[in-house]
């Protein structure tokens, strides 16, 4: 097993709805597990699923921090050294509520980006109703100029055809995770 120090590493990976943030999540937990590398990882959207949602935080961004802060004190108790997080970084403005929910950590943000062709098709093949195909669809829209101009990134990664695991490894190369 890696052994790390009391250093906190975590990776965002932020884009557009549909791109494979959760996806590439999975797979560099797989990888990272192959490799014996102490880690937690989550879908950030998991964290925000209530409603009715308050008017004032309609992406629940509040709440999101909130419950990061408190589950990665029980990872963090768990020998977690390292968090993967999927979840869109649309203003700087977040980037604190990262720096309060995981105090001291090392925090890379990646922007996983592919064509909006492909990201429309991810999207019409996960989502199970008419009207969240299209809502995505637009939300997608709607991101795109905004994380590619924000300049929030640490790292971008484009991607078209390639595997989950081809895109985890990239991603773990670029954050220097992997050897």
């Amino acid at each position: 097993m890696e052994v790390l120090g009391d250093e906190v590493q975590v990776v965002v990976l932020s884009g557009v709805p549909g791109v494979g943030k959760t996806t590439t999540a999975e797979a560099m937990s797989d990888l990272l597990v192959a490799d014996d590398v102490p880690h937690a990882w989550l879908d950030g959207d998991q964290l925000t699923l209530v409603y009715p949602r308050d008017p004032d935080d309609p992406h629940a961004h509040r709440l999101f921090f909130e419950n990061l802060a408190q589950l990665w004190a029980s990872y963090r108790a768990a020998r977690a050294r390292r968090m993967i997080i999927a979840r869109v970084v649309e203003e700087a403005d977040e980037m604190d509520g990262y720096r309060q929910a995981i105090p001291g950590a090392e925090i890379v943000v990646v922007e996983l980006r592919s064509p909006q062709h492909i990201v429309h098709q991810r999207i019409l093949r996960r989502e199970y109703a008419p009207e969240w195909v299209l809502r995505m669809q637009n939300r997608s829209d709607e991101l795109r100029p905004i994380l590619e101009n924000n300049g929030i990134a640490d790292h971008v990664v484009l991607l078209e055809h390639e595997t989950p695991e081809q895109v985890a490894k990239t991603v773990l190369k670029r954050i220097g995770w992997t050897a």
